[in-house]
């Protein structure tokens, strides 16, 4: 995958291969998407990569949306990648970018 240096990091996160890759192609040419089909798969990639924005899908099987906003908080509150919000924010100024 192509990473942009300056582009933010968002994570898609939905059971659905439809709703999952409509988004990773619209988003896409503007910034660094990863995806993951579970929240299990979420979570891991919290801790692998600085996630910005994540896009959550609350009906998943095994592991829920809000069960998994739940675990992200937490790793994030243990101090994974903190400051990279922050970061994405002041680079992204004119953005609507809306996060956790």
């Amino acid at each position: 995958m192509e990473t942009r240096i300056n582009a933010p990091n968002i994570l898609i996160v939905d059971d659905e291969i439809g709703p999952r890759e409509s988004l990773r192609m619209i988003l896409k040419p503007y910034y660094n998407i990863f995806t993951a089909e579970s929240g299990y798969g979420a979570i891991q990639m919290v801790k692998q990569i600085g996630v910005d924005v994540i896009t959550l899908d609350l009906k998943m099987p095994g592991l829920s949306g809000i069960d998994t906003l739940k675990e992200i908080r937490a790793i994030r509150c243990r101090g994974y990648h903190h400051h990279r919000l922050r970061n994405a924010a002041e680079r992204h100024r004119g953005h609507s970018i809306w996060s956790f």
